[in-house]
Parts: C-alpha cells; structure tokens; sequence
C-alpha cells in the first residue's frame, strides 16, 4: 500500500480534508473529497471513501455522503471502483450523477452494486473472470504490456 494511503488511514496526512473518518479496523473507512473536487459546486460532487480492512463489507457510505453534504440522497450518486486502480488498496469513488468523473466510463470503473451483486452470485466471481480495462499509452502499465507482449 502506498505510503500516502497509509498516511491517510493513520491520520499523518490530508487530516484537515477528512470528512468522516470510523477508525474501525473491521468495517471502518475515511471519507475524503477527492483531489479533483473543489468542494465548491455540490453537483460536482466527487468524494473518495479509502477502507481500513481490505476484507471489508462495503455498506453506509451513502448514509455518510447523505448526512455531511446536504441531504444528498443515494439515488443521486455513482458509487464505484476503477479497474485497474490508481493504487491497490480498496478504496471507492462516489460522485453525483451530473458530475462528469474522470474514469467513470465502461472499461475504467465498474459500479459497486453490480459488484456486491456479483460476489454474492458467486464469492469467487472475480477470481474466475476477465475483466477488461483500458489503459493509457502514457502509463506505466501499458509500457510493461507494450514490452511483454506475446509474439504473433
């Protein structure tokens, strides 16, 4: 896990930017705006919940989102992970449905309902499937396909 995570979940940074922070180490998380929202436009709402335990399952966080912006209810939100992740610790994106989000398309995010109803169809649904992802051309990651691709 990246250092900044760590930080953040142990409260040595970013500690003036959290809105919510359950130091529970089995259901708990920090609840922070993301670096991209200015926090100044409520339907341009774009929040980052980052979870102590990687183990686990994943409810009130539209009930944190509802109670410190405005009443904003769950109806009017993206909830959702990218894949590939920008960092590999369980953390998820929450944004209001007027808002544009970096990545929210299909092949960057996919929607935490449709992943909670996955896992509970079958706990090793992701474990058994393919899941596609699109990567840019300026990253890391598509330099290390570009030189590992298979030879036609």
């Amino acid at each position: 896990m990246p250092s900044t995570i760590s930080n953040i979940l142990e409260g040595r940074s970013e500690v003036e930017r959290v809105v919510y922070n359950d130091p529970d180490q089995d259901i708990g998380f920090v609840l922070l705006p993301d670096m991209k929202w200015d926090q100044g436009i409520l339907e341009n709402l774009y929040t980052l919940a980052v979870v102590h335990k990687r183990d686990l399952k994943l409810t009130r966080y539209s009930e944190m989102i509802r109670d410190k912006y405005n009443g904003l209810p769950a109806e009017e939100l993206h909830c959702y992970l990218h894949y590939q992740p920008s960092y590999y610790h369980l953390h998820m994106h929450f944004s209001h449905l007027k808002y544009n989000a970096p990545r929210i398309f299909i092949g960057q995010s996919h929607l935490l309902d449709e992943v909670i109803d996955n896992i509970q169809l079958d706990s090793q649904y992701y474990a058994k499937r393919t899941i596609s992802f699109i990567v840019k051309r300026d990253r890391p990651l598509f330099q290390c396909f570009q030189k590992h691709k298979p030879l036609t």
